[in-house]
């Protein structure tokens, strides 16, 4: 699936894939990209832009319900979240993340990735 740019010529002519644009913000777009799918693999959104605060919510939580409702309703047999060990919170060697679902990270960016992350693994 691709939204504004189309993908790269040799990844768009592999045998395995079917390209098709949609939008995350757009529910109606989405089940031309989903069905018939068996995996959907989700790392898009959009870093390093000013005033995250202003957007994120939108295009983390609310762009990644349209795709996974998208996905249940097509049955897709399985939704991988890209997401970093952030959303628990500052992480370091001696204090790796631990995959808990109820910490209160600082960042707006891990705030929202967080909740994908909940929403995802409570519908699983």
């Amino acid at each position: 699936m691709y939204h504004r740019k189309p993908l790269p010529e040799d990844v768009a002519q592999a045998a395995n894939v079917r390209p098709t644009k949609a939008d995350l913000g757009d529910p109606a777009t989405l089940p031309a990209a989903v069905t018939g799918a068996d995996v959907i693999v989700h790392f898009a959104g959009r870093l390093f832009a000013p005033r995250p605060e202003r957007f994120l919510l939108e295009t983390n939580t609310f762009w990644f319900s349209n795709l996974l409702t998208a996905a249940l309703h097509a049955q897709v047999g399985r939704v991988i979240l890209i997401s970093f060990p952030h959303v628990e919170g500052p992480t370091s060697v001696e204090q790796p993340a631990t995959g808990r679902l109820d910490r209160q990270p600082i960042s707006v960016h891990a705030r929202t990735r967080l909740e994908e992350e909940r929403m995802l693994l409570g519908s699983a």
